[in-house]
């Protein structure tokens, strides 16, 4: 069952349960697939993302925060390392700002508990289990801490 809702300067229409039934059908999370040093980075900080209002957000989108369909390193940042995270919902962005598909996207940014967030329907890597239903995709930008004994491979 659809419902419209705002998120900071969007309105979304999303169907949770939808959503949560492709959660489920997913057994790993991209960045355990994948292994370089800035998922691997991302996996022992990846909790500090999940502050309680973005755990409440992915909750009412039926997201399972920890089944990211794609995680990156951006380099170093002033408190540690720049990583994104996105994921993906069963819905559509009824009214807001609107990305435009360029590199710079702090236009369009809000922050968001710990981290910046943007929601867009140009999406990247929707996991195979959403089939053909129409998706959201929720993206974050974060710095986290850099924990591990090797540098970044990025």
């Amino acid at each position: 069952m659809f419902k419209t809702f705002a998120v900071g300067p969007w309105t979304v229409r999303c169907d949770a349960a939808a959503t949560r039934a492709v959660y489920a059908a997913i057994s790993k999370r991209s960045p355990e697939e994948c292994g370089c040093s800035g998922c691997r980075n991302w996996l022992a900080v990846a909790h500090r993302v999940h502050s309680p209002e973005f755990l409440a957000l992915c909750g009412r989108l039926g997201i399972a925060p920890k089944k990211e369909a794609e995680v990156y390193e951006c380099g170093p940042a002033d408190s540690g390392h720049c990583f994104g995270a996105w994921w993906h919902f069963v819905g559509s962005v009824e009214a807001g700002p609107r990305w435009n598909g360029q590199i710079c996207k702090e236009s369009v940014l809000m922050p968001y508990g710990a981290v910046s967030l943007l929601i867009h329907e140009d999406d990247g890597l929707v996991p195979d289990t959403f089939g053909d239903q129409k998706t959201v995709q929720l993206e974050i930008f974060a710095e986290l801490p850099w924990v591990l004994e090797e540098e970044s491979d990025a």
